[in-house]
């Protein structure tokens, strides 16, 4: 067994070493600030839940729009023989939400939202809509495609 001696001096300095490590160990430092990375992880922790929650209610959003389409369609063709093929979060690049009726102008923003599409056979029906409105039945010459940059449309 090794023995070491400390001079009085030397345990002062050991001591306060020690202690600064564990004040360190506790998140602040020798001066008592804040150590950055706990507010990193903070921080990265508190975005994560941020877009975990609108995650959560985009697909909430995306899922009522579903429902509400489905039975638009049912009551349109009088039968619920189709299936949905497509249901996402997409971008549009105005604000008439991927349906622009004709006769009209629509502010040109990057509109979050979401298309719906329904096949049957070669038959194809599309439902579009903002995060904000319920979904609409966009007949194929009224149909404009969401922006590139996320969407699989």
């Amino acid at each position: 067994m090794l023995r070491f001696a400390i001079p009085p001096v030397g345990s002062a300095i050991l001591l306060i070493c020690i202690l600064g490590l564990q004040v360190h160990a506790s998140g602040t430092g020798p001066t008592g600030a804040a150590n950055p990375m706990d507010d990193l992880v903070v921080n990265q922790t508190d975005q994560s839940r941020q877009v975990s929650s609108k995650m959560n209610e985009q697909s909430e959003t995306i899922n009522k729009a579903v429902r509400l389409a489905t039975s638009d369609l049912a009551k349109r063709l009088g039968h619920s023989d189709f299936t949905v093929t497509q249901a996402n979060a997409v971008t549009w690049s105005d604000a008439s939400a991927g349906c622009a009726a004709p006769g009209y102008s629509y502010p040109q923003v990057l509109t979050p939202g979401y298309l719906i599409v329904f096949t049957r056979g070669d038959e194809t029906y599309r439902y579009t809509g903002s995060l904000r409105s319920n979904p609409k039945w966009c007949p194929a010459a009224q149909f404009r495609p969401p922006s590139e940059a996320n969407s699989d449309a």
